[in-house]
């Protein structure tokens, strides 16, 4: 007999005395697995195993987001808007990994929940609310990187305090709507069916199975990972489309011109710079569409034809919540502001980085020398682009040393290294008049200065 066989109060019965005890819990085996399940006989070698590892992702997650909160905390530097986004998506992947994987784990190793019962919607409900609250958070940070590139000049006037807050809130708020109040009701029971409570009361051991029904699983889905996957696909997309199209424009460029220090290297550096940007998007994307995308495939198919193991569907469970100890890896720490800030409190970071860098600047081509150092600036491309990508900002504002005070004449060029993009914004949009700066050095050949442009146009993507 199956959970859909139960018609009446007989079959209940029958259906009782068929359960017994399993790994089943939350978001794992369904209620239609629990006639084929088999009595534990206590932890095993290999439910001792799999709870290593399970609860090695957890420790992974609380420390990984709590060490970005941490230096944020301690830095005023990154205490910046944008960053509030970082810092919501932190607490929601911190709050996953202590709330939500240690009862999943320890329902795994001894095969029944071992909590007092009424805990068990509780936790139910914060396992949807938190997942849902690190989605919608991705989602908020896409927005603001697709408004920071689309929009450089302006993102300072659409993205304020104010209303970085309201999407913030927003998305916290539809967390919590999604998750607590529907549980609390019994709107994802199926109707005559015991509830999550009563259901753990009834088995021969205390379970914990979250089988919610057709239209609960369907606009949960929909709210909470649907609708925030289509944005984020377009909001990435576009910002892919527009790297391309810088790509082109620099190498289209770089047909009329005649650099001055040497036009291969020049290229060489700009299609790395190309790759890098695209490598980033497609880490940001891939580690999202792995982790979450087959589960809530499974969650929306499985209260319709009962198809999915309840073994398919922990392991596809537990797989969505790896992506809360992946963000903190995938968003802060490709950040410069975030990796100069962790080098300063992890001894292991520095060296790490030292040793990357040497080996990449032995091989890695650098942008003319001779433009670049008439600006001011000591902006590496390659390391730009990926951290535009991720930042919406070009990072690095430090320049490479005091403007010379030389008696020379004065001249306006494009500053090289903007905190708003003004050569992306400016070729994006041809009608914004760029940012200026008055340099007190002699001012470059036309060469050098089209030469200059096009790393940082490319640097930008």
């Amino acid at each position: 007999m199956t959970w859909n066989d139960v018609t009446s109060a007989d079959d209940m019965d029958v259906f009782v005395d068929n359960v017994t005890t399993s790994g089943s819990y939350g978001n794992g085996t369904g209620l239609e697995d629990a006639d084929t399940l088999v009595p534990a006989a206590g932890p095993t070698a290999g439910t001792i195993a799999t709870a290593a590892v399970l609860f090695l992702i957890a420790v992974l997650t609380v420390v990984g987001n709590g060490l970005v909160l941490l230096v944020v905390a301690k830095h005023r530097s990154l205490q910046t808007r944008t960053n509030t986004f970082i810092v919501s998506l932190c607490v929601s992947d911190l709050l996953v990994g202590a709330l939500v994987m240690p009862p999943a784990a320890l329902t795994n190793l001894y095969g029944e929940w071992i909590f007092p019962q009424p805990f068990c919607p509780v936790w139910v409900s914060f396992d949807v609310m938190l997942c849902s609250a690190s989605i919608l958070n991705l989602c908020a940070i896409s927005l603001d990187r697709f408004i920071q590139i689309t929009n450089s000049l302006q993102h300072g006037t659409y993205m304020t305090g104010t209303r970085v807050a309201i999407l913030i809130a927003a998305a916290w708020l539809l967390s919590i709507l999604t998750s607590f109040p529907p549980i609390s009701l019994g709107l994802h029971e199926h109707d005559g069916f015991p509830t999550l409570t009563n259901l753990t009361s009834l088995t021969p051991t205390p379970q914990c199975i979250f089988d919610p029904n057709k239209t609960f699983a369907l606009t949960a889905s929909i709210v909470t990972f649907y609708i925030p996957m289509t944005t984020i696909l377009f909001t990435y997309g576009t910002i892919f489309r527009e790297a391309k199209r810088q790509a082109a424009r620099v190498a289209a460029l770089n047909v009329q011109l005649q650099t001055v220090d040497g036009q291969d290297s020049n290229n060489r550096a700009k299609g790395v710079t190309s790759l890098k940007a695209m490598r980033t998007l497609g880490i940001i994307l891939g580690a999202f569409m792995i982790t979450w995308l087959p589960f809530f495939i499974a969650n929306v198919v499985r209260p319709f034809c009962y198809c999915v193991s309840g073994q398919v569907f922990e392991v596809l469970t537990w797989l969505g919540w790896t992506n809360s100890a992946l963000n903190p890896v995938i968003y802060p720490l490709f950040m410069k502001d975030f990796k100069r800030a962790f080098k300063k409190h992890i001894p292991f970071c520095k060296r790490v980085d030292a040793e990357n860098s040497a080996g990449a600047q032995l091989g890695r081509p650098q942008p003319s020398r001779s433009a670049s150092e008439r600006v001011g600036g000591n902006s590496d491309p390659v390391r730009e682009a990926e951290n535009a990508i991720l930042s919406g900002c070009r990072g690095d504002r430090r320049r490479s040393g005091p403007t010379p005070k030389q008696p020379t004449s004065t001249h306006t060029v494009v500053d090289s290294v903007s905190d708003e993009w003004p050569l992306l914004a400016t070729s994006v949009f041809p009608s914004v008049a760029p940012v200026t700066t008055r340099c007190s050095s002699a001012p470059p050949n036309l060469h050098e200065l089209e030469s200059l442009q096009a790393h940082t146009v490319q640097a930008e993507v």
